[in-house]
């Protein structure tokens, strides 16, 4: 990680209660009801406070130790390990503690109206209702919480769309999580005809800000209902096939050998020749300049 001057963060203050250095930030991405951060906090005492969003902190870097407060005058002592995870809940009293070692965090917020509409979207309510938890493990979600923070260090090359699809799985995890297995469900019926053709000329605007909340308002669907139907009648998520849409258009341009490929890459919504090259690779198999010259 690397990190800039100290400042005092306003998205996690609740949970950081004090300055940190902060390292790769999506603060400036626009992505809705999400928002990951690295941060480096210095050793010290922090008093106990109200949580004002749902925070997830993934701990990275160095092992440290927490001491928290046990109520009959003395401390626990917690370690902290990388990989471990912490959720507070909005509203909830994040604890007191004092530490004696630097901590190292990738921060993740989740909007509770956000939070709500992904709960409202689930075809089963969860066993539990949503509370906070110190120090477990989860791969799933630490995955999903570094493969936002690996787009926000990017820029978010691969669009808000992309963002959004990954802060819809942490949530559902996050609501999910520990609940018991469900029986396998019906195949989902596909989006209608009339509805997925003006959904894919929406998608053929390579350069549109299209997000997924945008989509299924204008198909008259809920985000998971939209997601499931789009699934079943394309094979793919709505990114999956924006990404083919891309790759497609850039084998037409290729054809004609005055583009270069970064002019092809512009011209296909990618953020760079690097971007497409990562993608095209992904989709085909080969790189842009390995299938140019096979033509």
């Amino acid at each position: 990680m690397k990190f800039v001057g100290v400042e005092e963060s306003k998205e996690f203050r609740a949970f950081l209660r004090g300055p940190s250095r902060i390292g790769i930030s999506s603060s400036k991405l626009n992505w809705k009801g999400v928002v990951v951060e690295e941060h480096s906090a210095e050793s010290g005492e922090r008093s106990a406070a109200i949580a004002d969003r749902h925070i997830l902190g993934l701990v990275c870097g160095r092992p440290w130790t927490g001491e928290h407060p046990d109520g009959r005058g003395g401390f626990i002592s917690n370690p902290n390990l990388p990989g471990m995870i912490t959720f507070i809940k909005d509203g909830s009293t994040v604890p007191a503690i004092s530490t004696r070692d630097v901590c190292e965090h990738v921060l993740c917020s989740l909007e509770s109206s956000f939070l709500n509409s992904v709960l409202d979207e689930l075809e089963k309510r969860p066993a539990e209702e949503l509370h906070s938890r110190l120090g477990f493990y989860d791969p799933p979600a630490r995955q999903i919480i570094r493969l936002l923070i690996a787009e926000a260090g990017m820029g978010g090359p691969l669009g808000r769309l992309y963002a959004d699809h990954l802060g819809h799985a942490l949530a559902t995890r996050l609501l999910l999580m520990g609940a018991p297995e469900r029986r396998p469900r019906r195949s989902p019926s596909p989006l209608p005809r009339h509805l997925l053709q003006r959904t894919l000329e929406q998608m053929s605007d390579l350069h549109a800000e299209l997000d997924l909340k945008t989509l299924a308002a204008e198909s008259g669907y809920s985000r998971g209902q939209f997601l499931r139907m789009f699934n079943a009648a394309m094979g793919c998520t709505p990114h999956q096939h924006i990404l083919q849409v891309r790759v497609m258009r850039a084998q037409e341009l290729m054809r004609q050998k005055a583009f270069p490929l970064s002019d092809v890459a512009a011209a296909c919504g990618f953020s760079s020749h690097a971007h497409m090259s990562r993608v095209f690779h992904q989709v085909l198999g080969v790189t842009p300049s390995t299938y140019r010259r096979s033509i």
